[in-house]
C-alpha cells in the first residue's frame, strides 16, 4: 500500500513460501502434495493430478504437517550421554591408531634420510672419477627405486590415518544434528525448516492423515537405523 501511494502501482505481492512442498507425496496416488493460503492459514493437499484420489479432499495445515515430520524426526535421536561417549570412544581409537603408526613413518622417513645421504656420497664419488659412470647410473636408479617404494608405504600408512581425523567432526555432528532434529523443526522458522528438509528427509508419503513411508537421506538413513540401546562400538562403527 505504501508503494502505491508513493507512486509504484506495480507493487510486487510477495508470494506465501511452503517449506515442505517437493518432500511430500500422496500414498494414495502418488501425485506430488500441494499446499496453498486460506484465510492466513496454510493447507496442504493432494494435488488430484491423476483425478481419482479421495485424499484430495483431505486439507492439513502446516503445523500439522510440522508435527507429522517433528515426529518422525523423534527416530534420528539419540541419548546425548551416549553421543558424547561414542565420540570420545572414537577419539580414542584415533589416537590409538595414530600412536601406532607414528614410529613407522619415522622408520622410513630416516630411511629417506639415508638414501639422501647415500645419492650425495654416490655423486662426490662420481664426480671425484671414483665410480664409473654405468655403476654411477645403476646405483642411482637403485636408490631413486627404493625412493619410490618407501614414499608408497608412507602414503598407505598417511591413508589409514586421514579419513579418520577427516571424519571424526562429521560423525559427531550427525549424531547432534539427528538428536536435534525433531524438537528443534518445531521452533525455527519456515526458511530454517526447508533447509533441515533438504539436509534430512529423502520423501515421504502421506494417506489419512498420517505419514505412510519416509526415508531419510545418506547418512542420516543410517541413525536411524540403528537401535535405540547401541551401545558405543556400534555407533562408532556407523
Amino acid at each position: 500500500m505504501q508503494d502505491i501511494l508513493g507512486g509504484k502501482p506495480h507493487a510486487k505481492v510477495k508470494k506465501h513460501f511452503y517449506s515442505a512442498r517437493g518432500f511430500l507425496q500422496c500414498a494414495s496416488c502418488g501425485c506430488a502434495l500441494t499446499c496453498d493460503t486460506k484465510k492466513g492459514f496454510k493447507y496442504y493437499y493432494c494435488t488430484n493430478g491423476k483425478g481419482n484420489c479421495e485424499e484430495h479432499k483431505k486439507y492439513m495445515r502446516s503445523e500439522y504437517i510440522d508435527g507429522l515430520i517433528s515426529q518422525k524426526f523423534l527416530d534420528l535421536k539419540i541419548d546425548e550421554e551416549m553421543i558424547a561417549i561414542s565420540g570420545e570412544a572414537y577419539r580414542v581409537k584415533y589416537n590409538e591408531l595414530a600412536d601406532r603408526t607414528r614410529l613407522p613413518l619415522e622408520n622410513l622417513s630416516n630411511e629417506l634420510n639415508l638414501l639422501l645421504e647415500r645419492e650425495l656420497t654416490l655423486t662426490d664419488g662420481y664426480s671425484s672419477k671414483l665410480i664409473r659412470e654405468e655403476v654411477y647410473k645403476l646405483k642411482l636408479q637403485e636408490i631413486e627405486n627404493k625412493r619410490v617404494e618407501i614414499k608408497k608405504q608412507m602414503r598407505d600408512i598417511q591413508a589409514k590415518i586421514r579419513p579418520t581425523v577427516a571424519t571424526f567432526e562429521q560423525v559427531k555432528n550427525v549424531f547432534l544434528d539427528g538428536n536435534k532434529a525433531s524438537a528443534r523443526y518445531l521452533v525455527v522458522d519456515d526458511q530454517e525448516k526447508r533447509k533441515m528438509l533438504e539436509k534430512l528427509l529423502s520423501n515421504a508419503s502421506i494417506k489419512n492423515k498420517t505419514v505412510a513411508q519416509y526415508q531419510f537421506k545418506s547418512p542420516y538413513q543410517k541413525l536411524a537405523n540403528l537401535p535405540k540401546n547401541a551401545n558405543i562400538e556400534l555407533l562408532c562403527a556407523h
